[in-house]
């Protein structure tokens, strides 16, 4: 057995007996899963030839990359909603103690490390926003930074969200509305199916690529005519 296999499995029957022990009331298990899953990194590696990089904009940029592209720059995600500690207001902060972080200082301080972040790199850059949230299909708008580089890129100082959305274009998703934006072939039958061009015969087009959509629109039919099909449970022989 490798020593590391051998040093985990000794460490979980170590603090399985750890939790089973009434004592320990000191220790929240989930605090401590979720501190886990956000600080601990698997199989991470540095930069490689030939290889995609992800980082966050707190420690990217380093790379030396000649293309970035950054991602989640909504105004839901980036740089944060800047909610106050319910039981311990900002203003009551500031009255103990300077040192203690508050919702405001969390804001700037993302918006720092964001500008860090863009000193740091070279080349091209890439900044991208969700505009819908597909879970409850939810428009989502783009974060402040998003809109002063389009302000200082556009040279509009006083552009308003209209205007910001005839610079940017068309949004680009897995759905693209040309044929140059198709990266497989889901995206392709995507496109050739939603497109402006409609497919008069598109359940025939795709039933002879797939059977098992096939059979679904052999399925789909049989139950919404009015005629009594083994899909609806006739089965004569029985």
């Amino acid at each position: 057995m490798p020593k590391s296999l051998s040093k985990f499995l000794t460490g979980a029957f170590e603090f399985a007996n750890c939790l089973e022990n009434d004592d320990n009331t000191g220790l929240d298990v989930w605090e401590w899963l979720m501190d886990l899953s956000r600080t601990m990194q698997i199989g991470g590696q540095g930069p490689l030839p030939g290889k995609l990089h992800v980082n966050s904009i707190y420690s990217g940029g380093h790379s030396g990359r000649r293309h970035t592209f950054i991602v989640g720059l909504d105004d839901s995600r980036f740089p944060g909603t800047g909610r106050q500690d319910p039981l311990l207001l900002d203003s009551e902060r500031n009255k103990i103690s300077k040192d203690l972080s508050t919702a405001s200082g969390r804001l700037l301080k993302n918006r720092e490390d964001f500008a860090r972040l863009l000193v740091r790199l070279r080349g091209n850059i890439t900044l991208s926003y969700c505009c819908r949230n597909l879970n409850d299909d939810r428009e989502m708008f783009p974060s402040s930074v998003m809109w002063s580089a389009y302000r200082i890129l556009s040279g509009n100082h006083e552009g308003d969200m209209e205007e910001f959305f005839k610079w940017i274009g068309d949004p680009v998703s897995f759905a693209p509305n040309t044929s140059e934006r198709y990266i497989n072939s889901t995206e392709w039958w995507l496109w050739r199916m939603c497109g402006e061009e409609k497919i008069k015969n598109s359940d025939e087009v795709i039933g002879e690529c797939y059977f098992n959509l096939h059979a679904g629109f052999l399925a789909r039919k049989a139950r919404e005519s009015d005629s009594f099909t083994e899909y609806d449970g006739y089965v004569p022989e029985s």
